[in-house]
């Protein structure tokens, strides 16, 4: 009887071992000529790289650790939420002394340059966003290619009212970043400079918000810009037009 059984079960076996493979081979070859990466790369805490520039490339592991002190609020994934640069490795959370620790882990999936960025809120309460953490993450690029001004807000997806949000991140001297905000007939509505976060080499979280008066064009362009040291032009010059509502 045993005999019996095992002529009938290897065969089956074998079958189940096969259809599995192809359907393994299948998703394989259907990914091929994306950009999604296949495995894990290197390991890269970030924990201390707030408002920072983090290079990597895709397969690396994002490793992050954020510290809340009160029931009522917790860190919330607020972008990349879609592009599919990052897919979740793992999230754990822990209990330490009356504060909660949230162990985040994401793949890089491809290249790219995108933001990490955490909300810190009630999630009850809208707009009540008591602190921020937020990477520039650079996937498969050098760093000495990138612009020196990356601007991320206003995008054009965004509503905008009688109040605007300048956003980015830039390679500055002394952290100095230039801004004009110009209507279509090319009045100035508002300039002035941000400081960013931190000055050249490295990269430095900026932003900066705008009112607008109540005769402001609807069609205007947000220039992000540094002052050359050698000749007062304007340089690496990031602009952006956008339609208020």
């Amino acid at each position: 009887m045993k005999k019996f059984s095992a002529i009938f079960v290897l065969p089956i076996l074998l079958f189940i071992v096969s259809v599995g493979v192809v359907s393994c081979t299948g998703k394989l070859k259907a990914n091929t000529n994306t950009a999604v990466s296949p495995k894990k790369g290197k390991s890269i805490e970030v924990t201390d790289f707030n408002k920072k520039l983090v290079m990597a490339k895709a397969g690396d592991i994002i490793k992050l650790k954020l510290t809340s002190s009160n029931n009522d609020f917790q860190w919330s994934l607020k972008n990349p939420i879609t592009g599919g640069y990052l897919s979740l490795d793992a999230h754990d959370v822990s209990d330490s002394v009356g504060m909660k620790i949230s162990y985040w882990s994401f793949k890089v999936e491809k290249s790219g340059i995108f933001e990490l960025l955490f909300h810190y809120e009630n999630p009850l309460v809208q707009k009540e966003v008591i602190d921020t953490f937020r990477i520039l993450i650079a996937s498969d690029v050098k760093k000495d290619e990138l612009n020196n001004i990356i601007l991320l807000r206003p995008n054009g997806k965004e509503a905008i009212g009688d109040t605007l949000t300048i956003e980015g991140y830039a390679r500055v001297f002394e952290a100095n970043v230039n801004y004009e905000v110009v209507d279509k007939n090319g009045r100035i509505l508002d300039d002035g400079f941000i400081t960013a976060s931190s000055g050249a080499p490295e990269f430095g979280f900026f932003s900066k918000e705008i009112l607008f008066s109540k005769d402001a064009s609807n069609d205007i362009s947000v220039k992000v810009f540094q002052i050359s040291a050698k000749d007062g032009l304007k340089i690496d010059i990031a602009e952006k037009s956008i339609t208020r509502e």
